[in-house]
């Protein structure tokens, strides 16, 4: 991709945390993750950003337990395997 503007703030921390999971075994990072992390609320706001920057993230449907044992689908999102190598 081309040049992208400077990243600062919660971006910044969403992108880069994302670059450090590409290698993992589960290399996504969903919303709960992101906030107890990463103190990020909003996740979907951050992606939507930096998809318009131009970062190549996708995102797949999993099944997550919350802290009462129900399950939900939620949002799992990866940056692209190309895009972490720049």
């Amino acid at each position: 991709m081309g040049n992208k503007p400077a990243l600062t703030g919660n971006c910044k921390k969403v992108l880069d945390e994302l670059k450090a999971r590409q290698d993992a075994i589960v290399n996504g990072i969903t919303a709960n993750q992101a906030r107890d992390s990463l103190g990020v609320e909003r996740l979907a706001a951050r992606i939507h950003d930096l998809r318009e920057m131009g970062y190549d993230i996708s995102s797949i449907t999993v099944t997550e337990e919350n802290n009462k044992g129900m399950k939900r689908p939620v949002s799992l999102y990866f940056l692209n395997k190309s895009e972490g190598q720049n």
